[in-house]
This record gives C-alpha cells, sequence and structure tokens, in this order.
C-alpha cells in the first residue's frame, strides 16, 4: 500500500514562494508531514505541477506511511490536504499510462586534480530528446517494464541551493517530462521501482512515476 497526496499550494504565502525557488528547502518543508526519524524504508517522492491555464501550483506527493500535514506552515495550502491510499498490485501484461518528470544523466570521468587526487565521475545532463528516450528505455528492463508509447517535453530547469553552514552552492537539473503508456513485465520489479523512483535527483522532485489504467 502507497498513499498519495495532493496540496494545492497558496502562492501568496511568502514560505510558499521561496519553496518554490528552492527546491532544497521545499524537500525539507515536505518532510514536516513526517515523523522526523523516518522509517527505515521510507522513500518521499513528490512532482511539482503547474496549471498552465490557472496558474495554480499543487504537489502530487508519494509515500509509504500515512502523512500528517498539519505541520505545515500557516496558510501554506489554498485548501486541506487531498490523501488517499493506492493499492500496488499488478500483474505481467498489464497495460498503464505514466508520467514521470525526470532528470536524465549520464556519468562521465573527471581528470585528477593538480592536487593529485584521483579520478572520479559525476552526472552530466543529457541534452538531446532522442538521449532522453533512449535513458528511459535502458532503465525500462531493470524497473519491470517495456515503453509502448512515450513522448517526451523539455521543462524549466530546477534550480536549489544547498548551504553546508559556510556557504551556498547553486545546483541546476534538466528536468524532462515523460508521458506515455507502458507495459508491466516484472511486477515486483515494478513495484520496486514505484516505491523507490526512477532516475537521479528525488529530492528535488525527480522521480515519481504516476500511473492510470490504460483502457
Amino acid at each position: 500500500m502507497l498513499f498519495l497526496t495532493r496540496l494545492s499550494l497558496n502562492l501568496r504565502n511568502r514560505q510558499c514562494q521561496r519553496d518554490l525557488a528552492n527546491r532544497y528547502e521545499l524537500h525539507r518543508t515536505m518532510l514536516r508531514g513526517f515523523p522526523q526519524a523516518l522509517p527505515a524504508d521510507e522513500r518521499i517522492l513528490y512532482r511539482v505541477e503547474e496549471d498552465a491555464r490557472s496558474g495554480g501550483v499543487t504537489i502530487l506527493l508519494q509515500s509509504l506511511n500515512l502523512p500528517d500535514w498539519q505541520a505545515l506552515p500557516a496558510s501554506y495550502l489554498l485548501q486541506p490536504a487531498e490523501v488517499k491510499p493506492f493499492p500496488v498490485a499488478f500483474s505481467a501484461g498489464q497495460m498503464l499510462h505514466f508520467r514521470l518528470l525526470a532528470n536524465p544523466t549520464r556519468r562521465i570521468k573527471t581528470p585528477p586534480s593538480a592536487e593529485g587526487d584521483e579520478s572520479s565521475s559525476k552526472r552530466v545532463g543529457l541534452l538531446k530528446e532522442e538521449q532522453q528516450l533512449q535513458w528511459l528505455s535502458r532503465k525500462a528492463p531493470a524497473c519491470g517494464f517495456q515503453l509502448i508509447g512515450v513522448r517526451s517535453a523539455k521543462q524549466p530547469d530546477v534550480i536549489g541551493w544547498q548551504n553546508n553552514g559556510k556557504d551556498s552552492r547553486r545546483l541546476t537539473f534538466q528536468s524532462v517530462l515523460f508521458d506515455g503508456v507502458l507495459q508491466v513485465t516484472e511486477p515486483d520489479l515494478f513495484t520496486q521501482a514505484l516505491k523507490n523512483g526512477i532516475g537521479p535527483a528525488k529530492g528535488f522532485g525527480f522521480g515519481l512515476l504516476s500511473l492510470a489504467k490504460a483502457g
């Protein structure tokens, strides 16, 4: 069993404005819905969605444990949080519509530094649509599904600031929205992928796989 939350944000709230400008802080605010010491198996995934017509912003959040949103800042929401259980039961061959906001990347090696440090690696974004679709196709088998049809759309970059106590570091994440239809091939692997999320930067609003029945 999973729990799905929909939060309708009050864009006039200053804390809300600051959080949307810094996804690191938004993640911290979302954690207010859970115990300070998270259960060992908990994996919180969320996605920010904006309605192009109304300008409204909502957060869709998935958790393994039932959240309590009373600890959110006053007037942070336009209306009470909507929370519903989501039974997790899939079968091989099942067809599902999906949506995924992801940060498609690949790792590249970095050369040794002048100080003699050993070479390491870092993530770099995949900029071409073909590369992004190939990235998701490569993820699919290990996540227990195959793609039947998919389209991608570039989204605005996601910004976060990390403060280590001495200075702040700006983090920029490429954002791509995938919509399409998938077929479950390995129900156990698919369930784990749903719970754990797909791709990197999950704390910054990536990786949540939203599902709906196909047909």
